[in-house]
């Protein structure tokens, strides 16, 4: 099987998560997200926009610590919001508080298959 659906997507992510969390343009996000990884942006941008026959087994790698590294980012800042709301310092909704919690599990059940294969 081949890594580069995986990568296409993993990439997407990271470039995803980027240009949310600065606000900047997808082509500023593609030339962070490889300065990131130590990667050429081409490589990256390949991944984006188009259908690479094969993928370096290096850059797979770093895309899977990099995607493992932002879930575990999105986790901790769920953590402390639904602990803000919690103690009260935060005013949520029930809706939007039910909303979290699925965010953190869904976000939580990511990780466990990589954890379990890692072990392996």
């Amino acid at each position: 099987m081949s890594a580069v659906p995986l990568c296409k997507a993993y990439a997407r992510r990271l470039v995803d998560a980027e240009a949310r969390n600065t606000g900047r343009p997808v082509k500023d996000c593609i030339r962070a997200v490889a300065r990131r990884l130590r990667e050429p942006h081409g490589s990256i941008l390949a991944l984006l926009y188009r259908d690479p026959k094969d993928v370096r087994s290096r850059l797979v790698r770093a895309l899977a610590e990099e995607v493992e590294r932002t879930v575990r980012g999105e986790i901790a800042s769920l953590e402390n919001e639904l602990l803000a709301v919690r103690l009260g310092a935060a005013r949520r909704s029930e809706d939007e508080l039910a909303e979290i919690e699925a965010d953190l599990a869904g976000l939580k059940a990511r990780l466990r298959p990589a954890a379990s294969r890692e072990a392996a």
